[in-house]
């Protein structure tokens, strides 16, 4: 028996993925791997350098592929070999399986590939150390793969709640009055024409408060999420799944939305999503005085953080077929592909560099049947429980009872996220700090608007601001996170930092590029004693730089 694998990763990965479950070299080395080649050419090259000899055996050929393409690319290359050197089809028979990943059934491949008078050795096949099926090793490679990645592209309003985001942003819905004047509480002015666009909102734990005085304290056992109000939350199956898809670092949950980002943050946590969930989420919404991008525009920009992923799985889903077929074309043009025909709710489109599945279903306004999308992307994925360290406090949506004391220390602990996933290790965390801290900075000493809560520390402008810091001090700001970017070694990194904070020049005022930088050091955990609306202490923070690495995963959040 002789056992081949024809993939387009590379061959060296394959065999570690073989090593790290349990394969002997000796086992290995009679595994023919093909890595990065086209599967006809592979299977033709193959046999053609067979030994001359197994052309006179009756030969059993079976060819197992996810894909019905690949799959007729493997058994034509039999038939042209078989056609070429005049081997009798009787002689050769050519057992081919198509099922979906990870769904393979071992139990209905019992016999040899290849019948020879030598034992049959099933050690090719059968996994040493293992009872899994190959539908879990499938899901175990795919954690571990480099390339295989699940990437979402999903509205918020209708897609994945149950109202659409015209009846309470634009339109003036019968339907839609009750909610829409719910929604109306959330803005501190409450009747501002063009609200959605230009008035401020409350701040996060009011936000949650209003929330909870409306629903009450989440529970999806005493809700409605059909009729009402109820349609403006998420359906208890889509939260669940979601919590499942961001377990995965192959996952990537983009929402795309043209409601206002404060009020998408507000429900994710009102249902029960931690500031570790909500940081894995890319969000691109509406911002108070920005101006808004279009869909294509928004996943264009998303795209372009990742183009390292060249074999993934794509779902864009949408409740308005418009914007829909939007990010459907910033897709394909982001990866070259051709763009689907209408009628393809799912299709493979493949380039020489890239191996995409665009999954683009009609969604239903109020449908919300992210489970079943999510289901359908965890086929191939399983999750690897990951022990992470983090802090002892345990998070709740809201507190069950919220005093006005509690609320007024609440709005202190502002929640803020940016567009930017934090993905890696230490270096790459303050390298993302530092970046962040300065943007911010030089965001607010640029901006015509101080009073902007988006990058002021939530602190109104001071009187003397622009005498302080001005442009010396964005000069500082971009020139200390050019230096910190150059740097590939952790305990340089933090070297980099005592060393600025240790100097004597630099300021610690409300609206210093040191009071920002201590706040996303404090995001990713470098700091344990954040002070989000006041000034730090310089010796405090070098001792705390000295406990060395982040203690949890955060996106620039705080709660």
């Amino acid at each position: 028996m002789e056992f081949v694998i024809v993939s387009r990763n590379q061959a060296e990965y394959i065999q570690a993925i073989l090593r790290y479950q349990g394969f002997s070299e000796d086992e290995i080395s009679k595994i023919t791997v093909y890595g990065k080649w086209n599967k006809q050419e592979a299977v033709t090259h193959y046999l053609n350098n067979s030994p001359h000899e197994k052309r006179e055996l009756e030969i059993d050929c079976y060819v197992l592929d996810d894909l019905l393409a690949d799959q007729q690319k493997m058994t034509k290359a039999i038939e042209v070999y078989c056609t070429n050197h005049r081997i009798p089809k009787k002689q050769v028979k050519v057992h081919a399986y198509v099922q979906p990943i990870g769904q393979f059934n071992w139990t209905e491949i019992t016999r040899p590939i290849i019948t020879t008078s030598e034992p049959v050795r099933e050690t090719a096949v059968t996994p040493a150390k293992s009872q899994t099926s190959l539908s879990e090793a499938v899901q175990d490679f795919a954690v571990h793969s480099p390339t295989s990645q699940l990437i979402f592209f999903s509205d918020f309003d209708g897609t994945l709640t149950g109202l659409e985001g015209d009846s309470i942003i634009m339109k003036d819905d019968l339907g839609a009055a009750r909610e829409r004047k719910f929604v109306s509480t959330l803005f501190i002015t409450k009747n501002a024409p063009n609200k959605h666009f230009h008035e401020p909102m409350l701040e996060s734990n009011e936000l949650q408060a209003k929330f909870v005085a409306q629903f009450g304290i989440y529970d999806p056992n005493k809700l409605n999420f059909e009729t009402g109000m109820g349609r403006l939350l998420m359906k208890p199956e889509a939260v669940a799944a979601l919590h499942e898809l961001l377990k995965h670092d192959n996952a990537k949950f983009n929402i795309i939305s043209a409601n206002r980002k404060e009020y998408v943050l507000a429900m994710l946590r009102y249902q029960g999503f931690t500031p570790e969930e909500m940081s894995k989420i890319t969000l691109y919404a509406r911002e108070i005085n920005k101006p808004y991008q279009s869909k294509d525009v928004s996943a264009k920009a998303l795209l372009e953080g990742y183009k390292d992923i060249t074999n993934a799985e794509v779902f864009v889903l949408d409740d308005s077929p418009k914007d829909r077929d939007r990010i459907v074309s910033a897709v394909c043009e982001h990866y070259q592909l051709p763009k689907p025909t209408a009628e393809q709710d799912s299709t493979k489109l493949t380039t020489t560099q890239h191996s995409i599945t665009l999954h683009t279903p009609k969604v239903n306004t109020g449908q919300r049947n992210l489970k079943k999308y999510g289901d359908l992307a965890l086929s191939c994925l399983q999750p690897k429980q990951k022990t992470i360290e983090h802090h002892t406090i345990e998070h709740h949506a809201v507190a069950p009872d919220i005093t006005t004391e509690q609320l007024k220390h609440a709005r202190d602990l502002k929640f803020k996220i940016s567009h930017t996933k934090l993905h890696g290790n230490t270096i790459d965390m303050i390298k993302h700090a530092v970046v962040l801290a300065k943007d911010k900075y030089c965001n607010y000493h640029r901006s015509s608007d101080k009073d902007n809560f988006d990058h002021n520390r939530g602190i109104k402008k001071g009187r003397f601001s622009g005498f302080r810091h001005g442009s010396s001090g964005i000069l500082v700001a971009e020139s200390f996170a050019k230096e910190v970017g150059k740097l590939n070694d952790e305990t340089q990194a933090l070297n980099s930092l005592k060393e600025f904070f240790a100097n004597t020049s630099r300021a610690y005022h409300n609206h210093s590029f040191a009071s920002y930088l201590g706040d996303e050091l404090a995001n990713i955990g470098l700091i344990s004693t954040p002070n989000y609306k006041g000034q730090y202490d310089p010796q405090q923070l070098i001792t705390e730089l000295e406990r060395g690495k982040p203690i949890s995963f955060h996106t620039d959040s705080s709660l």
